[in-house]
Parts: structure tokens; sequence; C-alpha cells
């Protein structure tokens, strides 16, 4: 079976995941068929992929995971889904659709280079090429979020990000400035507001409300939901999973198709927020989200939370 790869991979966040997942990645893109489906079980895969039974488990929690930074959001960021017989990969169908139009632009564009280049004796390059370079790529930002200079990049009105875009982009600079070194530790303060937009943001990506806003009152829920707790963004992470193993919420959603899925209905105290991160077999395990780890971990230092200074 033939498969395009899209030169966008390259700037995926997929591509800054571990080398097994990356193979398992482009395996399993590579046995799919026209549907997207790819008929197998872990052990099989992980043969194809020549990779250990375990690296090809955890690359498929990753893939099957909600990714804030991945370029395509229809379903939160995940990539595949466990079905009967093997995985559906969620966006194959899209990119199927995209790959004869994508040879007709990339004839195109060779062609514009060619007659340009003919007519030009130098070159130089100015803002404009520079979008088009970064278009050309599958981004509109920078290529590289560690370019950026500035921890705090979005400042909407009440001076914080709002909306799932902005609290994406915002992590994502933040993470690139600490892996560049260019941030020192975090305040209290400070890191309690990322790891809310981190909470936010996940929810969204969990529930389906990307349109959803983070406002004062969300934004204050949570962080005094981190402060009760010390500061274990983990905790309120694992709420969030758990909130659909729920009984109580689940018989709410069957038998009133009442679906209570708002921050207020997650996050109403501690002893909900206990119960819910509960239903979580790595929670009970005291196993670190890794939405935390990918994200946050690297702004606090030796794990022992951030600076009050």
């Amino acid at each position: 079976m033939y498969v395009k790869l899209f030169s966008s991979i390259l700037t995926s966040s997929v591509w800054s995941e571990d080398l097994p997942t990356r193979v398992v990645w482009i395996t399993m893109l590579a046995l799919a068929d026209r549907d997207g489906f790819v008929r197998g079980a872990p052990s099989g895969l992980a043969r194809q992929a020549n990779v250990s039974l375990a690296d090809c488990q955890k690359a498929l929690k990753v893939l099957e995971s909600p990714d804030l930074e991945s370029q395509s959001q229809e379903w939160g960021g995940r990539r595949i889904e466990t079905m009967e017989g093997g995985w559906l990969i969620l966006n194959y169908a899209k990119y199927r659709d995209l790959r004869d139009k994508e040879t007709v632009r990339e004839q195109t564009r060779e062609r514009v280079r060619k007659h340009r280049a003919a007519k030009r004796t130098v070159t130089s390059v100015t803002p404009s090429d520079a979008t088009q370079l970064n278009s050309d790529a599958g981004t509109t930002g920078p290529l590289d979020p560690c370019e950026s200079t500035a921890l705090v990049v979005v400042k909407p009105n009440g001076g914080h990000p709002r909306t799932f875009g902005e609290i994406k982009d915002h992590l994502s600079v933040v993470l690139g400035e600490v892996q560049a070194g260019r941030t020192a530790r975090l305040r209290a303060d400070e890191m309690r507001t990322l790891q809310a937009e981190l909470v936010f943001a996940y929810w969204q990506a969990e529930t389906g409300h990307e349109r959803a806003i983070l406002d004062d009152k969300r934004l204050n829920r949570l962080k005094r939901c981190l402060k009760e707790n010390s500061g274990d963004v983990h905790e309120l992470l694992y709420a969030v999973d758990g909130w659909r193993k729920d009984p109580t919420f689940k018989g709410l959603a069957d038998k009133e198709n009442r679906v209570l899925d708002g921050i207020e209905n997650i996050f109403t105290d501690r002893a909900r927020i206990e119960r819910l991160a509960g239903h979580c077999p790595d929670r009970r395990k005291n196993k670190p989200h890794r939405m935390a780890v990918k994200y946050l971990e690297a702004a606090q230092p030796n794990g022992d939370g951030a600076s009050d200074a």
C-alpha cells in the first residue's frame, strides 16, 4: 500500500516524541488501508515496526492521547482510536484527499521557483518571503517556538490567554523558553497560572469545548484548586480523565441526558476532585500525568514546585 508522507510531519508535534513512537506512527501510516484502518494487535505491530512490545504500547498510548501542540485539532490532537481488530487513524481521510491537490501545488511551486530564479540575480529574504516559507512548511508562526524571546506572547484583554489556540501557543512558547534555558524558575503564582492554563486546555480537548473561554472566574477556580492541593496539577488532569469513568456523571448522562462536563462540575470541591482522579489507575499508582510531564515538568527543577520568590 502506497502512502505519501507530507513534509509537514517534520514540523509536527509527533516528531518531537521519542524514536519508537515516531517509528510506530510511520509504520501505522504504511499499513493503513484506504479508510485509514490498521488491522492487527500490539504484538504484531511491534514486530512490524521492529520495536519492543513495551515501546509499542507506550507509543500507542501517546498516539491515542490529546496533543495540544498538534497542527490538527479536529480530535483534540489525537491521532488514532482503538477499534475492534486494530486502530483507526483519525485524520487519514483528510490527508488522503489532499494528496492529489498537494502534488499539483508542489509542481506549481517548483515551476514558480524556477521562473523566479531565472529572472533574479540576487536573492534576498524579506518578511513576506519568510511568511511564505512558514506557509510552505505548514505553519503560520516561527518554525521553532524557541526562537521567541518573550515569555508571554499572547496578552489579550484580561492579561492572560483565553482561547484554546492562545493557551496552546503560550504553553508551547513557555516550554521552548525553558528548554532553551532562557526562563528561570517560575514563582508560585506564575506556575499556578500555567498549570491552570494546561488543565483548562486539556479539559477543552477532552470534552470538545475548544470554543470555551478561560475567563477570570474559571482561571481563579483552577488556581484555587491548585493552591489547595499544593500545586498538584497531575491530580486536576486526572480528574478530567476520571470524569468519564465516574458512575454518577455516567448515570446522569445515560438516564437523564445531562452531560455535566463543565469546569464548575468537575472542580467543585476537594472531595469531588479526589473522587474523579481516583478513578484513574495511574493516579492511584502515583504516576505523573503525561500532559504535565510534557509541558511543565522542565519548569519545575528537581520536581519540588515553583519558587515563591
